[in-house]
């Protein structure tokens, strides 16, 4: 049966010079890493042990994220004060550019008080003093990065777990391991403390990206937890269990479950508590607010038959999950099946803003990213807000086969794309073969690595059933 690409050419009812899209132009989208440790509290029964590895491993997972290494700040130790950190996160907003990727990082002491601001309880990140950073003020931080970046990721490696949780803890579940949670002795207001007047256990750190995560104009969010509501989060000699579990399922392409060719939230956490149940150590459960479909990390190749293993279906739906919330982009296929070599495609793109419109196409045989527009016969894709019916009378389209289900999905971007760089010049439609490069190349002109900005509007991926 014909390729993708063959079919394609075949389809075009006209055909006029190919014009590939040119560079992107503007500033790069940038990703920045803020990476918050404290392991060393003057104190010997509130120091936690092997955190200088969180902090070498923090650096190492923001670097699989994409972020190059001027762009990490890190504030450690003696140095990490309730007011270091609010200067740290207002530097960072004062720095991002619109369409920036943030994260930020933080192992150490969870702790919980009675409640301010009408809430029973209050929580934070444990810093110098000993003093508290609490979660009212890192949500306002997060709000604000929230109203500028496309993407906000923040991974904490601490528990809150108040209650019944810490008191149930008798012993460390494995030699050295030490809860993250102030211990009985530092008494009053304490989680297990005499002075306690909370008790709850639950982590309420997660209500941190809950105004950043329901606003339909803010960023995409992914919040990962080191434990449940219920549970606590371990340090130990050799760095904290949560943290390595990150690293280690990040590095991995196994963890790649969807074969999509980057590894996501709900991937990561899948992972990770395999890894974390292995070593047998206790009850710990990696939790997640947000999106968990963001991809995160790219798969590295490991053999020369990985480019056999990527579903681009599931490549295209990562996009879907990067796609900013405040850009509504719909695509509506007049029929979801067609009959090879009879039936044509007819389908409608709408977008409530202008832009860059890029409609992505992957063919039944899944062999290959095909870019059905723009094209050699429409290459000026700018559009209105509105709604566009595709295709035109002179590149109608038809199934070409073979039987199967084909994939499609609209993109509309502020800035040009170049999603298949490296495309062969000459066709009517670009065209090129599925690999992780070539879906590295999707993911990364999509989150404006290599030009202008991050946020971009996409619709659902709609399949296209292919029939004899």
């Amino acid at each position: 049966m014909p390729a993708p690409l063959q079919s394609l050419r075949r389809w075009a009812a006209a055909a006029v010079a190919a014009c590939l899209l040119g560079a992107a132009t503007g500033a790069a989208a940038a990703s920045h890493a803020l990476i918050l440790w404290i392991g060393d509290y003057g104190q010997a029964d509130l120091n936690l042990p092997g955190l200088e590895i969180d902090a070498r491993n923090a650096r190492e997972i923001a670097r699989l994220m994409g972020v190059p290494p001027q762009n990490v700040r890190e504030v450690a130790n003696r140095a990490l004060t309730r007011q270091r950190i609010a200067a740290e996160l207002a530097d960072l907003d004062r720095r991002i550019a619109t369409g920036d990727r943030v994260f930020v990082y933080y192992s150490g002491h969870g702790h919980q008080i009675a409640g301010q601001y009408g809430a029973r309880c209050t929580e934070g990140l444990v810093v110098q003093g000993p003093d508290l950073y609490i979660d009212g003020e890192f949500q306002d931080a997060l709000t604000s990065l929230g109203r500028k970046a496309s993407q906000v990721v923040v991974m904490n490696d601490s528990c809150f777990s108040g209650g019944a949780a810490t008191r149930s803890l008798a012993a460390a579940p494995a030699p050295g391991w030490v809860g993250k949670f102030y211990p009985a002795s530092v008494g009053v207001a304490t989680a297990i403390g005499a002075g306690y007047q909370c008790g709850e256990a639950v982590n309420k750190m997660l209500r941190s990206l809950e105004v950043v995560e329901k606003s339909s104009s803010a960023a995409q969010v992914l919040y990962v937890a080191a434990s449940s509501d219920t549970e606590v989060a371990f340090a130990t000699p050799n760095g904290s269990v949560a943290t390595n579990a990150w690293l280690q399922c990040l590095a991995d392409p196994r963890a790649d479950i969807n074969r999509s060719g980057a590894i996501n939230g709900r991937e990561l956490q899948a992972c990770a508590q395999r890894v974390i149940d292995a070593a047998g150590g206790g009850r710990q459960t990696i939790t997640l607010q947000g999106n968990a479909n963001l991809p995160l990390s790219f798969v590295a190749s490991t053999s020369t038959g990985a480019a056999q293993q990527v579903d681009p279906a599931q490549a295209l739906r990562d996009l879907q999950a990067g796609a900013a919330r405040d850009r509504r982009v719909r695509l509506d296929a007049s029929t979801t099946r067609l009959r090879i070599r009879e039936d044509f495609l007819d389908f409608s793109v709408t977008t409530d803003r202008e832009g860059y419109l890029y409609v992505l196409q992957v063919g039944s045989d899944g062999r290959t990213f095909n870019l059905l527009y723009p094209n050699a016969f429409e290459r000026d894709n700018f559009v209105r807000a509105g709604t566009l019916r595709l295709p035109r009378m002179n590149w109608r389209v038809r199934a070409g086969g073979p039987q199967g289900m084909s994939h499609l999905m609209a993109i509309v971007s502020p800035q040009p794309r170049d999603f298949l760089s490296g495309a062969a010049a000459g066709a009517a439609f670009s065209s090129v073969a599925v690999s992780p490069a070539s879906t590295r190349t999707l993911l990364v002109e999509a989150s404006g690595a290599s030009g202008g900005s991050g946020s971009y509007g996409a619709s659902a991926v709609v399949a296209i059933e292919e029939t004899p």
